[in-house]
């Protein structure tokens, strides 16, 4: 598969840099040296200007970019951004892949996209769930993630909404929170409502608003139902401060509430009861839980919050009834301070003309619903979805008056209820729209197989839907927003790949239609359609460790290797891709493409491509080394190519037992190949060459018997192997040897038949070391090594001031070492992964994740210096732990500058390179 990415601007992610591609570096630079005058001169010469440098920064790759990811836009909103008056969607995506703590990290991400001036999406990530189980069970904390795990799982009520501030910058209040009794980290056994602010320099900040207990108590959130904090809304003033409402189900039914929250100039957030959500004794259940999604507005006249909700009523708690909740006053800080409550059902007296002939107590309506004002009259309307008479049906009516008033509960003051469409039409979901005075706008889901439109020309709503697209939709409903200013309507909804409320394979999408084009039962079509995310996971989300690698060619250019696997997929699908850096320095763009998935045998494809390890030949033709771990090969293959990179050929290298190949890494001498990797079955390290002259030859190098091996048999050395060769043709390997670190050397030439391995550790430590290493020679053959102490939680480095050779034969006393950082102690297999690179100056650079700071941390150690000073690449500002950088590889650039390919925080391929502008 060809993809190319095109990147001029980078994505944002909850990390702390900002849109543009390129950023003023924060590393000081003094001016070149420059040579004294020959001759005196009567006038000074001007000094050189300091060289000016800029991070760059850039998306490499998202995945695969499958259509149809895992519950992707199930939970979202639509809204238009008051400066573009383009449309930006907030949405949950089941299928993305943060990371978490543990072995099998629970996924999901809560993610922005927005629309730009040329029509195209761009996707951020906001926060990410994290934890050792999926969402809805024990240790998962999720967004809006139910309790405990249920058959309808998939979140059903609103449980996050977006609102933009006057300036433009988006906020988002949402769901978040664990399982019942899940204790992962301090303060993890809640349920939240959080606040997501992204700031003008890009930035997502998230502050929580409301947090409850999940475990046994009365007034906690309830602990077997869905969705026990939902139907939420948000609204910003005109001071940008946040109104949040939402229902709260608690374990006794008493004491659920719709509650509102308010977050003052100051920043303090306080809260209030707005109304009880259930009319009757006893228990929630899932049953009983009322109104999925709720509308929220300010009054024009007065600013003060109004509300359209549904409460539960009848003895089994399974009637809903619509309802709308006014502000009657606000305090000096514009916090509400009491509501009106009015019950739909106060205004009837069972007359033909009243809401009570639609909804009454043997019916059922608001399950879905939304309110919006009217301009220039000021009055409430509501959208809703009645399961009553007639059946299944959207409904809307006007509140008697105006928002800033008290609304009559006086017999028939209400008036009629005005039927919107057909049959189903609002089953799954309501959302509302006002363009003028008795002009609306409604998105309605008919029943979970079809969206549609409707419009209200101050009469009556079409006889019939105008379709929007015929297919099965999620059950979280749509989302509508109308720009007056180009006269288009946009509607977001979720497209699902098969009839299952719960299927995996959402598509989240949004289309847009100017309103005079909508008829009578229009068909499907007349809608321009967007698919917003269709981004996948570049790698996976258990612990495979290496998946990354870089190297830059003789000719300048800057290449990469990477192992994908989609393991939130169906399919298993694994495959190994390389890409090259194109465009300029200050503005890099990326093409890559598919070089294997090869396997021998029939077996399903499982980690083909896996740990790869990149070079570059003389020519600047790609060599990619990697793991074939299909389940009947589990061996050593080497990608060629010599076209640059255009095309591959495959050669399996070692194949000689049951399990070879892993953690290799490649090197040329020339145009001498060596690969050193790890032999499974035996736990040893090996070595294997190719010449023109002999072709393949194969070596023990440690941890096995063998001619030349240095090492014990029984002992486990070769993972996280990376190999270098001298100035002169001699091959250097620093490994991991049992708990420890190692270097193996032999003095042969290249043309040798046999090596004799010579074989010493870098320290004596009483820590596990190694787990996660790199290694380069300088242009002496000077060693220095960066390793992970996976006892002490740290970053380790080791050099030696004699060519490898002396420092071999002098022993582990030649070697200096010392910490590079702290960075804190795991579990996870090579998560620190350090790499490391060296200038033409004598300065090293190390790149490494750490997951105390839940950064990717870049070291630096310049020429004469005895500490590395350090710096945040990329930083998580999140709650929930962050593997940014995880998996990097660093190189050093033409100006003696890092480069990093990495794992950013949405588990995608992004770019860093400090450069001279």
């Amino acid at each position: 598969m060809l993809k190319y990415i095109f990147i001029t601007c980078c994505f944002l992610t909850a990390c702390n840099f900002s849109e543009d591609s390129k950023v003023s570096g924060n590393t000081p630079q003094s001016a070149p040296e420059t040579e004294p005058p020959a001759t005196p001169s009567p006038s000074p010469s001007p000094t050189p200007a300091a060289p000016t440098w800029v991070d760059v920064r850039a998306i490499v790759s998202t995945g695969e970019n499958l259509s149809f990811n895992n519950q992707t836009g199930g939970p979202h909103d639509l809204a238009l951004n008051p400066v573009t008056g383009l449309p930006a969607v907030a949405y949950y995506d089941k299928s993305a892949s943060a990371g978490g703590s543990g072995a099998t990290p629970a996924v999901g991400a809560l993610k922005y996209a927005w629309m730009d001036a040329l029509g195209s999406w761009n996707v951020e990530a906001v926060d990410f769930n994290y934890g050792t189980a999926v969402c809805g069970n024990v240790n998962s904390v999720c967004v809006g993630a139910p309790n405990t795990a249920t058959a309808g799982q998939l979140n059903q009520g609103k449980i996050l909404r977006l609102a933009f501030k006057a300036n433009g910058t988006p906020v988002i209040s949402y769901v978040y929170g664990s399982s019942q009794n899940t204790t992962l980290l301090p303060g993890s056994g809640t349920k939240d409502i959080r606040l997501a602010e992204r700031s003008a320099a890009g930035v997502w900040s998230v502050t929580t608003a409301f947090q409850a207990p999940v475990g046994a108590g009365a007034t906690n959130v309830a602990i077997a139902t869905i969705d026990p904090m939902k139907a939420l809304t948000l609204v910003l003033d005109d001071e940008d401060r946040p109104h949040i409402t939402f229902s709260f189900f608690t374990q006794t039914s008493t004491n659920s509430q719709v509650k509102y929250l308010f977050r003052s100039s100051a920043g303090v957030w306080s809260s209030m009861n707005v109304a009880p959500l259930v009319a009757l004794a006893g228990t929630v259940t899932a049953a009983n839980q009322a109104g999925i999604s709720s509308g929220l507005a300010l009054c024009p006249v007065n600013g003060a919050p109004i509300l359209g909700f549904t409460t539960t009523t009848g003895a089994a708690g399974t009637l809903n009834n619509p309802s709308i909740a006014r502000c009657t006053g606000l305090d000096a800080d514009g916090k509400c301070q009491a509501f009106e409550v009015v019950n739909l059902l106060r205004g009837c007296t069972g007359s033909a003309t009243c809401i009570s002939g639609l909804v009454n107590t043997n019916h059922n309506g608001g399950t879905h619903l939304d309110l919006k004002v009217e301009p220039v009259t000021n009055r409430p309307v509501l959208a809703f979805y009645s399961v009553g008479n007639p059946n299944t049906t959207g409904l809307h009516i006007r509140g008697p008056v105006a928002c800033d008033q008290v609304q009559s509960g006086a017999a028939n003051s209400w008036g009629a209820a005005t039927t919107i469409a057909a049959a189903s039409a609002g089953a799954s979901g309501v959302s509302l729209a006002v363009k003028g005075v008795t002009d609306y706008l409604v998105s309605l889901g008919v029943a979970t197989t079809s969206v549609a439109m409707s419009k209200f020309n101050g009469t009556a709503w079409f006889a019939a839907v105008h379709g929007i697209e015929t297919t099965t939709v999620a059950q979280e409903g749509v989302s509508l927003a109308y720009d007056g200013q180009s006269d288009t309507a946009y509607t977001s909804y979720a497209q699902l790949p098969a009839a299952a409320g719960g299927a995996v394979g959402n598509d989240l999408k949004v289309a847009q239609i100017d309103p005079d084009e909508l008829v009578t039962a229009g068909a499907a079509g007349s809608f321009v359609i967007s698919v917003v995310d269709n981004r996948g996971n570049v790698f996976p989300n258990t612990a495979s460790f290496p998946v990354l690698s870089a190297a830059t060619a003789p000719n300048g250019r800057v290449g990469y290797a990477y192992y994908f696997y989609d393991n939130n997929n169906t399919h298993a699908s694994s495959k190994l891709y390389f890409g090259m850096r194109g465009g300029t320095f200050v503005e890099p763009y990326f093409s890559e493409r598919f070089v294997t998935s090869y396997q021998q045998s029939a077996s399903a494809t499982a980690a083909v491509g896996n740990m790869p390890a990149l070079a570059f030949d003389s020519n600047s033709n790609p060599l990619i080394a990697a793991y074939n771990g299909g389940a009947a090969e589990q061996n050593l293959i080497l990608a060629r190519s010599s076209d640059r990179g255009v095309s591959f050929s495959i050669t399996v290298v070692d194949d000689s037992v049951a399990n070879v190949g892993q953690y290799p890494s490649v090197a040329l001498s020339g145009d001498a190949i060596g690969i050193s990797y790890y032999d499974v079955t035996n736990t040893a390290l090996r070595f294997a060459r190719w010449t023109a002259q002999s072709g393949w030859k194969r070596f023990v190098v440690d941890g096995a018997a063998g001619s030349g091996s240095c090492g014990n048999a029984a002992a486990d050395a070769g993972k996280f192997a990376k190999l270098q060769f001298t100035s002169d043709g001699r091959p250097a390997i620093v490994y991991q040897y049992d708990t420890g670190v190692r270097v193996a050397y032999a003095t042969e030439a290249l043309t040798s038949g046999s090596y004799v391995w010579n074989c010493v550790a870098l320290e004596s430590s009483a820590s596990s070391l190694g787990a996660g290493l790199d290694f380069k020679l300088d242009s002496q053959n000077r060693p220095f090594v960066v390793y992970v102490d996976t006892t002490a939680g740290s970053v380790r480095y080791a050099s030696c001031a004699s060519a490898v050779a002396t420092c071999v034969t002098t022993g582990t006393t030649a070697f200096t070492a010392g910490v590079v950082e702290v960075t804190g102690v795991t579990s996870l297999l090579g998560e620190a992964a350090p790499s490391l690179g060296i200038g033409s100056d004598g300065a090293k650079y190390v790149a490494f994740h750490n997951s105390v700071s839940k950064a990717l941390r870049l070291g630096t150690l310049a020429a004469g210096s005895s500490s590395f000073a350090l710096e945040s690449i990329e930083q998580s500002l999140l709650s929930a732990p962050s593997f940014v950088g995880q998996y990097g590889a660093l190189l050093v650039n033409s100006y003696d500058r890092p480069t990093v390919f990495y794992r950013s925080s949405e588990n995608w391929l992004r770019y860093y390179s400090r450069e001279q502008e």
